[in-house]
């Protein structure tokens, strides 16, 4: 499956959603990543923003909805 086009989530440090993006690229430009990063972080379960004070997890939704 192509990462780049499935519907994403980012959740807070307590799994709580705090924003919905169509697709990576949506993604990287709100947070000003690479696309590749939050690929990245989907694939490795990594947080992104590691030098902010909050730090995020990115998920897929279908991964998500079904772990609930």
């Amino acid at each position: 499956s192509d990462i780049h086009s499935i519907p994403i989530l980012v959740l807070d440090e307590n799994y709580q959603i705090v924003e919905e993006f169509k697709n990576c690229r949506e993604c990287a430009e709100r947070y000003g990543f690479k696309n590749s990063n939050i690929a990245n972080a989907i694939r490795f379960k990594r947080q992104i923003g590691k030098k902010w004070k909050n730090k995020y997890w990115v998920v897929r939704k279908d991964d998500f909805i079904s772990s609930i």
